[in-house]
């Protein structure tokens, strides 16, 4: 069945037809909609550049190509898109597609473990539902842009970096019903997706936009530890090489940010080790191990903790250094 450049004047309907073999839509225009529901596609399947004025819907269509699959690459839809139920047993890709308003995609199923399910440059205008919908094999939304992307439930590919994100935008983003339990969805979605510094710091944008700053700074660090990651020994070469390289002083210095301050995030964190030391004075420098230093100053009680503090402080001198001394022996 071959369409190409076909210009049709009305709503074009194909709903419950079966294609044998190719069906080359490419480049198409209707005026008005397009309907494809519960069609089976047996062949490969081509709406590149295609433009539809209306709606396209294509709920529970069948798109079984194995070797070829579906290209809606370019594709340009005046109103909403409709995929709801379809399923795609092959590739799928809607790279540069352009959606007006919506595009409906709950609970599509995109079986093939070993074939993309492509939304590289994609565009919906108003809102793109991805509810309930299951991804087999990897998914690429890099550079895709959504005012709203509603993605809970969705069953993802089971081996990480297999989701592509970087360059992703959005103005609303859930991953759950509730907030608290989509931001925890958003940042392990960013966690199993290929590192890129934007994806979090986009999530971190939005979070704090959204009145989530304890949420944001979440994020943050999450982009950091993900950093710290391209600093660590790869599997082909030795401890030699990598300490060569110097790659292991930039990820010391990273992992001494993290558990001090949370890379300026979490301040309070560097009190924990000095409260250590301060701890360890009191231990070390107990009564029975300290002695006056001038005979004058008999009669002076004694405080470790103060004694402690005094040592530890780099700028305030609380003078119990100048009073008290450990023993000779």
């Amino acid at each position: 069945m071959n369409f190409t450049g076909t210009n049709f004047a009305g709503t074009v309907d194909f709903r419950v037809s079966a294609f044998k073999a190719n069906a080359d839509f490419y480049q198409i225009k209707a005026a008005h909609s397009m309907v494809l529901e519960n069609a089976v596609f047996e062949g490969p399947v081509d709406f590149a550049s295609a433009k539809i004025e209306g709606n396209f819907e294509a709920n529970g269509a069948a798109f079984r190509n194995k070797e070829q699959g579906a290209n809606f690459n370019g594709m340009k839809v005046g109103n909403t898109a409709f995929f709801k139920n379809a399923v795609f047993e092959g590739t799928a890709h809607f790279d540069f597609a352009n959606i007006a308003c919506g595009f409906v995609a709950s609970t599509a199923h995109f079986y093939n473990p070993e074939s993309a399910a492509s939304f590289s440059g994609f565009k919906a205008g108003q809102i793109a539902l991805f509810q309930h919908a299951v991804f087999e094999g990897p998914v690429d939304f890099s550079d895709a842009d959504f005012a709203t992307i509603t993605l809970w439930s969705v069953s993802w590919p089971s081996v990480a970096t297999q989701i592509e994100m970087r360059g992703m935008t959005y103005k609303y983003i859930r991953a759950a019903v509730k907030e608290p339990e989509s931001h925890e969805a958003l940042l392990w979605l960013a966690n199993q997706s290929s590192y890129a510094r934007d994806v979090y710091s986009n999530l971190e944008s939005f979070f704090f936009r959204q009145g989530y700053p304890a949420d944001a700074d979440k994020a943050f660090i999450a982009g950091k530890r993900r950093e710290r990651e391209q600093w660590e020994p790869t599997a082909k070469e030795s401890i030699w090489e990598y300490l060569r390289s110097g790659r292991w002083c930039w990820w010391l210095g990273s992992m001494a940010l993290d558990l001090l301050v949370g890379y300026g995030r979490h301040p309070w964190q560097a009190a924990i080790p000095c409260a250590a030391l301060v701890a360890l004075g009191l231990v070390l420098f107990s009564p029975e191990k300290m002695e006056l230093q001038k005979p004058e100053d008999t009669g002076r009680v004694y405080s470790r903790f103060w004694y402690s503090l005094g040592l530890f402080l780099p700028v305030v001198d609380l003078q119990a250094d100048k009073v008290w001394k450990p023993k000779a022996d």
